[in-house]
């Protein structure tokens, strides 16, 4: 009973997402360019181009550079009266094939200049990966432009889904979620999180012996290995830099704490000690001090502390329910509940 209360308090506090979750991206841009997208294929599969050319017009959208034109362009479309009459600054041609791989041909056309800004061709043996080589195409046209780095729609995202009664899955994709791989598919695992900037391998939970069990994955060896267990709950919620140093949520005695675990000494040091739960440590400052959530107010709310302090300070205070934290370098991103909508 206990475990389970556990567990229900840290899915509470964690940031977990279902395969539903919907993704709202909002970025301000002044003007855009106007681009139409002309697809060629010989692909026979009508639900397959149909994903790809939502999948490039999403791409195109989220990047916040271009306002995509609904025109009818033909296959020979260099210097066509269309461009001028509908003021189409760029032409995005992309022929689709698939032999043993899929194929991209791609002819970006600067339609002011009358000349290909770039051409590229995007393959891989792996249909299901099109996401990514659809990422790639409009990585390098805003490269090509000079325009900010689109280099993150590359990442990868894990998480882990339900499927039933004490069962789960644990997925890879990309992010828009279109690209799905189950890597892990063995009882109750929770909690992933990236091992490293690689993304070739994660940390992991697991609920299938007689203790809570953190496991480590390597992708590419599909090997596995155990790091730690403790009764209670144990879950990793930040990796160092250099992967040596994991930040731990463990309840060994019923009390939900954050831990510093060195997987070269194998020790572990105890960073928070509260009656109430203290979960989700992540690492700010240079690694100097950590983030965490915390219901020390009597409901959740954001913490800091130094690694080598026990002095706790607040960092938020506007909202009553500051559930989930995330840090990148000295930035934190967190979700707070005001009312009904968070």
């Amino acid at each position: 009973m206990i475990l389970r209360v556990l567990i229900i308090m840290f899915l509470f506090f964690s940031s977990l997402f279902g395969v539903d979750a919907r993704l709202d991206i909002v970025k301000s841009k002044g003007l855009l360019s106007n681009i139409a997208i002309s697809i060629d294929s010989d692909i026979k599969d009508a639900k397959i181009l149909k994903k790809i050319t939502s999948l490039i017009k999403t791409d195109l959208k989220v990047s916040g550079y271009f306002k995509i034109l609904d025109l009818q362009i033909p296959k020979k479309n260099t210097n066509n009266k269309i461009f001028a009459q509908n003021n189409v600054d760029f032409v995005l041609n992309i022929k689709v094939s698939k032999d043993k791989n899929i194929i991209f041909d791609v002819d970006f056309i600067d339609t002011k200049a009358n000349s290909s800004v770039f051409k590229s061709v995007y393959k891989s043996k792996d249909i299901d990966k099109y996401p990514f080589l659809i990422h790639d195409i409009v990585i390098d046209i805003a490269k090509n432009l000079n325009r900010e780095s689109l280099q993150w729609m590359k990442t990868k995202v894990i998480f882990s889904k339900y499927t039933t009664s004490g069962k789960s899955k644990i997925i890879i994709s990309d992010y828009t979620l279109s690209y799905q791989k189950v890597v892990v598919d063995d009882g109750l695992a929770l909690f992933p999180k990236w091992a490293n900037k690689k993304q070739n391998a994660f940390y992991y939970t697991s609920y299938n012996n007689k203790q809570p069990t953190l496991f480590f994955k390597n992708i590419k060896t599909n090997s596995f290995k155990k790091v730690l267990s403790s009764s209670g709950m144990i879950i990793c919620s930040d990796v160092s830099k250099d992967g040596t140093k994991l930040l731990i949520t463990m309840a060994p005695n019923d009390q939900a704490d954050i831990y510093l675990y060195n997987l070269r000494t194998k020790l572990k040091k105890r960073l928070t000690n509260y009656e109430g739960i203290d979960v989700g440590g992540n690492f700010v400052d240079n690694e100097k001090r950590i983030v965490f959530i915390s219901d020390r107010l009597d409901y959740p709310n954001i913490f800091a502390k130094k690694i080598n302090s026990n002095e706790i300070e607040q960092v938020v205070y506007h909202g009553k329910n500051n559930a989930q934290v995330s840090s990148y370098g000295n930035y934190i991103v967190y979700s707070s509940r005001e009312s009904f909508n968070e």
